[in-house]
């Protein structure tokens, strides 16, 4: 999960005693090249046992290079033309501290499992006072599939910090920088890495990092990750970091508390990212004219109108007006919910920033105060969903389109009869059986994907053929899922 150089509260004595066993591991087989050994420690005793000698660099060869200020990638390289090792042992020196954390497409809260789907926002962190300029060595972009068949390792980060720093060109055109209150990140192959003059400074820089790590469509343990970097037990070190450190410590894999003015925030917000997003639509396109769009456009109108929104866990519906009260500036009218209490009318402002909504409210802080809005292509083509970026956890609503709604989901089918998947996901409840009488709107099952639980409805009314699913299993977007012979078909008639 985290990865970091020089390991926490150890002596030099130890390190030295570590290092000269793996040089000796190295020289007993003859071995010439750039490899990784392996230990596992004892925190009790101090001893430490070899596991194995990987004959290569490792995903988390950066973290020393940070460390050492060398190129382990040029070594390598110049030990295989013949070269000698640029520097001795005695020579290398360690300098500050650094944290790699892999980024995955995967879901920590169901036991870290892969999750697939597509890239709808990809946007690496902006340098900010903190974590300085950025260079991202990406193996996705926006609007990628993540599946199922490869390893959900996703990208890779670097930020740097010239305060106070001396520039340094390697072989490879890479770039390092040295100084006192230098701070750097990388994110390699799904892996970000930051740098810091000591361990505390180093954690602050990759939680802030991965706050505003913008990553939509498809799961990640990118909050999992930003909530272990802030957790005061793993940053205080000491023998209880530990690879059984998420075992004693489970309370690093819950989600934040959301409060009741937070959770009101969020579905305003939304709700103003549609509004927004409706104006958009009224001026621009192929005509400019708002008489060729759909949106909510009233002539001499302040700028309003009621947005439908559904999420958060309980998966409820809210009926939300948005009214402009100034530019910038809106009022938006929230009901009643569990949630948050009574009806409220919340003030926020807002503008659009590019293709997401940047936020403030005068009482709620976040690092990432950012929303998008995302029309989901595949098979549920046609639904709109908004993403929220505000805390270290990541949100979204499902806009419900007039006409639209849950009927949406019956657009699932493919051709007559045939009911497909309508996205990469679990199928978490098949509601019929084979023969089952079903009419038109009747819930066949739920398909589970990014948190959020989808209804696949009957597209009409008529018998159930064939079940080629099973509750539990994982399904790829499109996968045929099960046949209904529509009331007035031949099939439905002889049954």
């Amino acid at each position: 999960v985290i990865e970091e150089a020089p390991a926490p509260d150890i002596s030099e004595e130890f390190r030295s005693s570590i290092g000269n066993s793996a040089i000796e591991a190295a020289s007993a087989v003859g071995y010439v090249g750039a490899g990784t050994v392996e230990f596992i420690v004892d925190t009790l005793t101090g001893e430490f046992f070899f596991m194995e000698m990987n004959t290569r660099l490792q995903v988390e060869h950066p973290v020393t290079e940070f460390i050492t200020g060398v190129d382990l990638v040029e070594w390598q390289l110049l030990i295989a033309q013949g070269f000698p090792l640029p520097k001795t042992q005695e020579e290398l020196q360690i300098r500050g501290h650094a944290v790699e954390a892999r980024i995955y497409a995967e879901v920590p809260e169901r036991g870290f499992l892969p999750a697939t789907g597509t890239l709808a926002r990809w946007r690496p962190p902006a340098g900010s006072s903190l974590t300085g300029p950025m260079r991202v060595d990406s193996g996705v972009e926006e609007g990628d599939v993540v599946g199922s068949v490869y390893d959900p390792l996703l990208a890779k980060l670097k930020l740097q910090n010239r305060a106070g720093s001396q520039r340094v060109e390697s072989h490879e055109k890479k770039t390092r920088w040295r100084g006192s209150d230098v701070l750097g990140c990388w994110i390699h192959s799904g892996v970000q890495i930051v740098w810091g003059p000591n361990r505390a400074v180093a954690l602050r820089s990759l939680k802030t990092a991965l706050l505003k790590f913008q990553i939509a469509g498809v799961p990640t343990n990118r909050a999992f990750l930003a909530r272990l970097a802030a957790d005061p037990k793993f940053g205080a070190g000491g023998k209880e970091l530990t690879t059984a450190f998420l075992e004693d410590y489970p309370h690093v894999m819950d989600e934040p508390t959301v409060t009741p003015q937070l959770a009101a925030l969020r579905v305003a917000v939304a709700a103003v990212t549609c509004h927004l997003e409706d104006s958009r639509g009224c001026t621009e396109g192929p005509t400019s004219s708002p008489w060729q769009s759909e949106k909510n456009f009233r002539p001499n109108s302040a700028g309003g109108g009621v947005v439908a929104l559904r999420g958060g866990s309980s998966q409820d519906s809210h009926q939300v007006r948005v009214q402009q009260a100034a530019a910038g500036r809106f009022k938006v009218s929230i009901p009643a919910a569990e949630q948050w209490g009574e009806a409220q009318d919340i003030e926020i402002e807002a503008a659009l920033e590019g293709d997401a909504l940047r936020w403030r409210h005068a009482e709620v802080q976040t690092c990432s105060p950012f929303a998008t809005y995302v029309q989901q292509s595949g098979a549920l083509s046609g639904a709109h969903i908004v993403h929220l970026f505000d805390i270290a956890a990541d949100f979204w609503f499902v806009r419900e389109m007039q006409g639209q709604g849950e009927a949406a989901a019956a657009a699932s089918s493919g051709a007559p009869g045939q009911i497909v998947a309508p996205m990469p996901g679990k199928l978490v409840q098949l509601s019929v059986s084979s023969q089952q009488e079903v009419s038109e709107g009747d819930v066949l099952c739920i398909v589970e994907a990014m948190k959020m639980e989808h209804k696949v409805l009957a597209p009409c009314s008529g018998q159930v053929q064939e079940i080629l699913t099973a509750q539990g299993d994982q399904l790829e977007e499109g996968v045929l899922l099960m046949v209904i012979a529509p009331a007035d078909s031949p099939a439905a008639t002889e049954a």
